[in-house]
């Protein structure tokens, strides 16, 4: 029955973060025409939408780390006749480059996801940090001004509901969670209150 009622409220989370963080991405165009991308150059940040729109000639994007193997991840279509539309999302910080593989000489750019130090929402100014996003190892929580004793423990779940971590919290101001050992992935945390309320977000796993 624990189990149950755990991923109903994981689920719940995912569902409520979800319809929230839908409308807090950006989203940036760029327009391919014969022999360029216009704007070559975005920096962006993590999270943001980049869509490219062929408005005339046969070309596409490739970002692949094929091609590119210092890019963080994957991206890109193949070549096709304008009129054509292609959208990624950028989840992972990093210094990423693409080109149309029809026009190699001419057609290249570059894209900038920039790295989130913490995540941002109503956790914040209630004296909550939690560092780093997205994560590779180690997850940090901070507590300023003895939050954490308001706090009875943490649960972290997958995108399925299931829970992955569960550790009680004491007097501690600071929590180190080890996050490597979990496939990469957007993970929710859950903060159980003292007072029977609780603090949700999000955590990116690279």
């Amino acid at each position: 029955m624990k189990t149950t009622t755990n991923k109903i409220w994981a689920v719940a989370i995912i569902t409520v973060l979800f319809l929230v963080n839908a409308g807090a991405q950006t989203n940036w165009d760029v327009t391919v025409t014969n022999f360029s991308f216009t704007p070559a150059s975005l920096t962006i940040d993590q999270g943001d939408v980049v869509t490219w729109n062929n408005t005339l000639g046969t070309h596409n994007v490739n970002g692949t780390t094929a091609t590119f193997s210092n890019n963080p991840a994957s991206f890109g279509n193949s070549l096709q006749n304008a009129p054509w539309q292609y959208s990624f999302t950028f989840d992972i910080a990093g210094e990423y480059s693409y080109q149309c593989d029809q026009h190699p000489g001419s057609m290249q750019g570059t894209i900038t996801v920039n790295t989130a130090t913490s995540i941002t929402g109503d956790n914040d100014k209630d004296g909550i940090k939690i560092y780093p996003s997205p994560v590779r190892e180690y997850l940090f929580i901070e507590f300023n001004d003895n939050r954490a004793t308001t706090y009875s423990s943490i649960q972290i779940f997958d995108l399925t509901g299931q829970m992955v971590f569960s550790q009680p919290i004491g007097s501690n101001d600071k929590l180190t969670i080890n996050m490597g050992h979990l496939p990469p992935s957007l993970y929710f945390y859950r903060l159980q209150n003292t007072n029977g309320s609780n603090d949700t977000g999000k955590v990116l796993k690279k």
